[in-house]
């Protein structure tokens, strides 16, 4: 019987290395999304990503806004979505609160998606309080077959 010498080191930094590139990858995006806006949001509007064969789909929540009051902005396959919710002034409308629990104020939310989309292909649609960001996704080139000689 042969002893195979092992060194368990070489499999602990292997493991080792591999967190750390996790972790420089979500700090990376995390900067990213920070830069976008992000970290001044007084409050964020709850968000689905999903995804079919052609396209990626952001929806978002945003009951009681105007379309006047969205704003989409597209950059290196970062989605920013932005946007102010006002406060009803009791004055203006000739009433008092009693509570308010209702989010307002401005948001700022930026997204990536994992593949190359044609950013001038966005489409969005806002209906019954639910922002639609639909992205198509860049199809890939087939495989070109090369001929040997």
């Amino acid at each position: 019987m042969t002893i195979i010498k092992k060194d368990i080191f070489e499999d602990i930094f292997g493991v080792y290395q591999k967190l750390n590139q996790i972790f420089d990858d979500r700090l990376a995006r995390f900067k990213k999304e920070l830069k976008a806006g992000e970290e001044h949001s007084s409050w964020m509007p709850p968000v689905d990503i999903y995804e079919d064969d052609a396209s990626f789909i952001i929806a978002a929540e945003l009951p009681g806004f105007d379309k006047k009051e969205i704003d989409i902005k597209i950059k290196d396959n970062t989605i920013i979505l932005q946007g102010n919710r006002k406060l009803r002034n009791p004055e203006e409308h000739g009433f008092n609160y009693h509570r308010i629990e209702m989010n307002f104020g401005a948001f700022s939310r930026a997204f990536n998606v994992p593949e190359k989309i044609d950013e001038d292909k966005v489409s969005a649609v806002y209906i019954d309080g639910v922002l639609e960001i639909r992205l198509l996704k860049i199809k890939a080139p087939p495989a070109a077959k090369i001929k040997i000689k």
